[in-house]
């Protein structure tokens, strides 16, 4: 596997799969959701995401679930 470098401050996106949605999904549907932003380092390659409206999601994401979001 590829190593990822995520940082504090970085956007990224989170797998649908890992948030818990997917069985209703369909072959067509959209593997990853967001952009969101890190907001803090728990430990290395566990991250706090916050969503667009500058919420905190309730729980870590680790660095597996998510991908580094270009614009």
């Amino acid at each position: 596997m590829k190593p990822r470098h995520i940082l504090v401050g970085d956007l990224v996106l989170r797998s649908i799969e890992a948030a818990g949605k997917g069985p209703q999904q369909n072959k067509l549907s959209p593997l990853w959701e967001g952009p969101y932003l890190v907001a803090a380092m728990v430990k290395p390659g566990t991250f706090k995401l916050k969503d667009a409206e500058g919420k905190m999601l309730p729980r870590t994401w680790n660095i597996e679930n998510l991908r580094k979001y270009y614009q």
